[in-house]
């Protein structure tokens, strides 16, 4: 996910749409293995065998891990205008908006005013890297960020 968003982060720093079609092909499989990690629900969950990349910490990764869900999202919002660059439709603004729905309902507690790394243990442990992930991928708005800054960044759980 990390390479997708590079390459989407190359472009928008040098316009350089010669080099987005020169790797557009190995963006789409680089995609296209990243789709194998999701469930019919549209969460990204890893499978046996799979590095859970997001580890300098402790976290309740059970089932669908926040964090990554908040990647993935910026991934579709980097590939719906990769796409367009290399000359193709875009089908990622709508799949990056019904993941962000879902995150939003399953993951954001108002209560705490953060999001949760994962709703299927029932723990709803609160750590600070879904919510950076939240505000450094713009995932959170405005009034959000606040709440996170308040409630998490500047308060430890």
């Amino acid at each position: 996910m990390f390479l997708i968003l590079s390459v989407y982060e190359y472009y928008i720093t040098s316009l350089d749409d010669t080099f987005v079609k020169a790797v557009w092909s190995k963006v789409k499989a680089l995609y296209q293995f990243i789709v194998t990690r999701l469930r019919n629900d549209g969460y990204m969950i890893a499978v046996p065998g799979d590095w859970v990349f997001i580890d300098w910490a402790e976290f309740d990764k059970t089932g669908a891990f926040c964090p990554e869900q908040i990647l993935l999202w910026k991934v579709y919002c980097a590939m719906a205008q990769l796409c367009l660059i290399a000359g193709e439709s875009d089908v990622y603004t709508a799949r990056a908006e019904q993941l962000r729905q879902n995150v939003m309902r399953d993951f954001w507690r108002e209560e705490k005013g953060a999001f949760i790394d994962s709703f299927e243990s029932g723990n709803e442990n609160v750590t600070r890297h879904a919510n950076i992930f939240a505000i450094l991928y713009d995932f959170a708005k405005t009034e959000k960020v606040k709440r996170i800054a308040e409630n998490v960044l500047y308060n430890v759980y």
